[in-house]
């Protein structure tokens, strides 16, 4: 599990952790041009900056409740366009003004809220008519699969299912929802590109490089239950957010491990097949054995009642007759 925030007093780059975050934010990159935005719960505030420094944003009010974040945010990210504001997000209309927003952001924090509908049904009050709403969730049923086990920062727990019930209450039927999954493949890297040794976190938002991708059709099997989190998109006017990714280059040694690991599943789900098969063959012979020993019983009765037959006088009284006639038989031949 990645950390719940990115720490800029750490002056060494922690490629998971920023990757983790940065693919969230990166959903609303074309959503930003020109629009007020309100990012609810905007943590150190790297988001918030990209968004108004990198992609367009007209205006952004960046909201936590956590002093150290806004500090942090205020140190690090400053900008003329960014209202940094240090307080809780239950009823938001007492401190911003109704339909003031075109674009409310919310990343990862339903899970942590006591009242998560009272802060969704807030988000209505502040968005402005045909404005658009991209709110995230943890998929902690899959990072969490022991029961014994929780984030201790999380209060609530969400299924896809459960996360969009608790939004659709109050924003209507979902435009769009996104998956958030790991990706696999190659790249081309230029052989002195720059590498992560003494970069800071920092300067790797400040620097964001961008670079063309394919995405090829999903061949092993991503679904809600086994991705990182779920992000839903409302208001979008039939729009669709493209797909995007935030990679960074690794060891070709992970690609070839998870080359073993789709040989291993392949050969998994054949073993699981071959078991299944061996299970339907032992019932075929359960049942068969069941048929035989009902025919042999049957049998035995059958003889039981032949030899009962062969033991009555009529019987032995036929088989006299039938000797009997044999010899008459034989005489009247010769």
């Amino acid at each position: 599990m990645v950390n719940e925030r990115l720490d800029f007093r750490d002056p060494h780059y922690k490629t998971l952790d920023i990757v983790d975050h940065l693919a969230r934010y990166s959903v609303v990159k074309s959503l930003c041009e020109n629009k007020n935005v309100l990012d609810a719960a905007c943590g150190e505030g790297y988001g918030s900056f990209l968004m108004a420094e990198f992609w367009s944003a007209k205006s952004v009010t960046a909201i936590d409740i956590s002093e150290v974040a806004i500090k942090s945010a205020k140190e690090n990210f400053e900008s003329s366009k960014i209202n940094y504001i240090c307080h809780d997000l239950g009823g938001m209309e007492s401190f911003l003004d109704s339909e003031s927003f075109d674009l409310v952001v919310s990343l990862e924090t339903v899970e942590h809220l006591k009242d998560p509908d009272f802060f969704i049904k807030s988000i209505k009050t502040v968005l402005k008519p045909n404005g658009i709403v991209v709110i995230s969730c943890p998929n902690d049923y899959w990072w969490y699969q022991d029961q014994i086990q929780d984030n201790p920062y999380h209060l609530h727990k969400y299924s896809l299912s459960e996360f969009q019930e608790l939004c659709e209450r109050h924003l209507g039927s979902v435009s769009q929802i996104m998956l958030g999954t790991s990706v696999i493949g190659i790249g081309n890297i230029d052989l002195y590109s720059e590498t992560t040794s003494n970069i800071s976190s920092k300067s790797i938002i400040n620097n964001l490089k961008y670079a063309d991708t394919q995405r090829l059709p999903i061949s092993d099997g991503v679904d809600p239950e086994k991705c990182s989190y779920f992000l839903c998109v409302w208001g979008s006017n039939g729009q669709k957010i493209k797909e995007n990714f935030i990679v960074y280059p690794s060891l070709l040694e992970l690609y070839r491990q998870y080359g073993y690991y789709l040989n291993n599943n392949s050969l998994e789900k054949h073993l699981t097949w071959l078991e299944s098969r061996v299970k339907n063959l032992d019932n075929e012979i359960k049942y068969f054995q069941l048929q035989l020993q009902e025919y042999q019983f049957h049998l035995k009765e059958h003889q039981l009642k032949i030899a009962d037959m062969e033991n009555t006088k009529f019987w032995k009284l036929r088989n006299l007759w039938v000797k009997l006639k044999e010899i008459i038989n034989f005489r009247s031949a010769t």
